[in-house]
C-alpha cells in the first residue's frame, strides 16, 4: 500500500503574511485547484484521528488517502478554507496556539458570503486569527479539526550571545511577542503595520530558539535599557543609517554584557513549563470547544526532542514533526511526520496552474506513483520561466 502523506499549509489568502512570513501564504485559488485535482483523482482526505487509528491498530483507510494541515490558526482558513473543503467534501485539521486565538463570539464572514452577494471579496477581514467561534464551527462542520500548537508559540533566548538588534528593516517578532503576550491576537491586524514600534529600537537579539527545545536565560533588563536609550538619544530609528551604528551598538552591548546578570533556566523548571505548555493548551481548546478532544499536538516549527516529546505524551495521544517523511504502519505512531507545502510559483509566474501542478508531483513522489517526474519538470519549467519574465504578484507589506 502507497504511504499516506500529511501535507500542510499555513495561511491561504489574498493577503501575504508580512516580514518573513510571507512564503507561507498561498492564493485561495491554489488550493481549490489542488481540491479539484484531488477529487478528479478520487482522493481522499482523511482525519487525523483515523490516520492515527491505522498507524496505531492497522484500521482500514481508502488506498488512495492523505491528511491536509493548516497551522497556526489563520483567519483566513476560515474565510477560505473552510468553504473550500466544505465546497469539494474535503476535510483536514488546523493546528492552533491558544495566545493567538482571537476574541469574539461571532463568526466572521467567509467566500460564502461572498459568493451570495452579500459582500465583496476585498471586504472579507482575512488578516488575523480565528476566534474560537470560528474555530468551533470548523469543528462541528468536520471541514477542520482543531488540534493544539503548543501554549505560546514562543522563541526564548538560550545563550547571551548577541545575535542582532531590534531595528528598521530588521523586526524582531518574537521578542515583540513575547514583550507583549497580550497583543499576539492582534499583531496582524492592517491597522498593525507599525508593530515593529511595539518593541524599542535597539532592544538586542539573543541567541534564541523554540520554547519547546531547550531551557532559556534572562539577562538583566538594564543591558536592553541601556542600549535603548543610547539609540533613543541618538536619532531613534535614523541611528541605524549612520555609519558604523554596528561597530558602535555592539560594543555597547558586549561590554554590558560581559557583566550583566544572567538568570538560567533550570532543567526542572524548562521540564514544568513545557508540561504546562501542553496541558494548558488542551485545556483552553477543549474548554472553548465544548464535546471535542483535542488529542494531538503539532510542535512549532516541528521541533522537539526526548524530554519534550516524553512530556507531551502525558498529555496528548501523538505529536506532529515537519521532518518529510509519510509515517507507514510498523513506525512509532505517537511521533508523526508530516511534508510542508509553501509552494510560491504563483508570486514568480502570476499563475495558479503550477502550483497545482507542483502539489501533485510532491504527492506522487511521495506516494510512488508513476508520472510525478514529468509533472515535476513541466512545473519546474514554468515556475522558472515565469520568474523571468512574468510579473506575477510581488506585492508585500
Amino acid at each position: 500500500m502507497s504511504p499516506t502523506p500529511i501535507l500542510s499549509f499555513h495561511s491561504i489568502g489574498d493577503d501575504p503574511l508580512p516580514f518573513e512570513l510571507r512564503h507561507l501564504t498561498a492564493p485561495p485559488e491554489m488550493l481549490e485547484g489542488i481540491l479539484k485535482w484531488l477529487t478528479k483523482h478520487r482522493f481522499k482526505t482523511i482525519s487525523l484521528g483515523d490516520y492515527f487509528e491505522h498507524l496505531e491498530s492497522k484500521k482500514e483507510i481508502p488506498k488512495k488517502s492523505l491528511v491536509l494541515a493548516f497551522d497556526d490558526g489563520y483567519l483566513d482558513n476560515w474565510c477560505f478554507v473552510h468553504p473550500l473543503l466544505k465546497k469539494y467534501g474535503h476535510c483536514g485539521f488546523i493546528l492552533v496556539t491558544p495566545e493567538f486565538v482571537q476574541k469574539g463570539e461571532i463568526c466572521r464572514p467567509t467566500m460564502e458570503d461572498v459568493d451570495s452577494g452579500l459582500l465583496l471579496r476585498q471586504e472579507l477581514p482575512s488578516r488575523g486569527y480565528c476566534n474560537w467561534a470560528e474555530l468551533g464551527a470548523m469543528q462541528s462542520a468536520g471541514t477542520l479539526e482543531v488540534y493544539s500548537h503548543f501554549q505560546t508559540h514562543a522563541w526564548w533566548p538560550i545563550s547571551n550571545k548577541l545575535v542582532d538588534f531590534h531595528r528598521p528593516g530588521h523586526v524582531d517578532i518574537s521578542g515583540i511577542w513575547n514583550a507583549n503576550p497580550s497583543a499576539k491576537p492582534n499583531w496582524l491586524d492592517p491597522d498593525a503595520k507599525d508593530i515593529g514600534m511595539a518593541l524599542p529600537w535597539g532592544t538586542p537579539i539573543y541567541e534564541s530558539a523554540r520554547s519547546q527545545s531547550a531551557p532559556r536565560i534572562t539577562v538583566d533588563k538594564n543591558v536592553a535599557a541601556t542600549l535603548v536609550e543610547h539609540v533613543d538619544q541618538n536619532g531613534g530609528a535614523e541611528f541605524f543609517t549612520k555609519p558604523g551604528w554596528e561597530t558602535e551598538l555592539s560594543a555597547m552591548a558586549k561590554s554590558l554584557t560581559a557583566t550583566a546578570q544572567i538568570q538560567r533556566e533550570t532543567q526542572a523548571d524548562f521540564e514544568k513549563r513545557l508540561q504546562f505548555e501542553c496541558q494548558e493548551s488542551r485545556r483552553q481548546i477543549e474548554i472553548n470547544i465544548p464535546g471535542h478532544k483535542c488529542r494531538f499536538l503539532g510542535w512549532p516549527g516541528g521541533e522537539w526532542n526526548e524530554t519534550a516529546q516524553r512530556i507531551a505524551l502525558e498529555t496528548y495521544d501523538a505529536t506532529l514533526t515537519t521532518h518529510p517523511h509519510a509515517t507507514r504502519l510498523g513506525e512509532n505512531p505517537h511521533l508523526i511526520h508530516r511534508f510542508f507545502f509553501g509552494q510560491r510559483s504563483h508570486e514568480l509566474t502570476g499563475w495558479v496552474w503550477p502550483s497545482v501542478m507542483k502539489f501533485s508531483s510532491r504527492l506522487g513522489k511521495i506516494r510512488g506513483d508513476f508520472g510525478w517526474k514529468i509533472r515535476d519538470f513541466i512545473a519546474n519549467r514554468a515556475i522558472g520561466f515565469g520568474s523571468r519574465f512574468c510579473r506575477g504578484n510581488r506585492g508585500f507589506r
